[in-house]
């Protein structure tokens, strides 16, 4: 399931923006908030909030392997480019 959580971040990453958390919200607060309750929002609910801390722990986890990977890609071109390799390593 993770692997699947993984992609599917990886795949709409783009779409996962301040946008779609909103209405996200939104929709969690209209079913929290709404004055009859059935057994089926209740379920759609715990669904959506499920899905929300999801998303978010999941996007939180690919911004910040992007940031890595960027630190990452320029210190090897850093050490790559380097005529010194030894000292730029040090």
């Amino acid at each position: 399931m993770d692997q699947f959580r993984s992609y599917t971040v990886r795949a709409n990453h783009i779409r996962l923006d301040e946008d779609f958390f909103s209405h996200l919200k939104f929709e969690i607060g209209q079913i929290r908030f709404a004055v009859s309750k059935k057994e089926d929002m209740e379920d759609r609910l715990t669904e959506l909030e499920a899905i929300q801390k999801a998303l978010q722990e999941g996007t939180e986890a690919y911004d910040k392997m992007q940031a890595e990977l960027i630190i990452a890609k320029k210190s090897l071109t850093k050490i790559l480019s380097s005529k010194d390799i030894k000292a730029t390593v040090s």
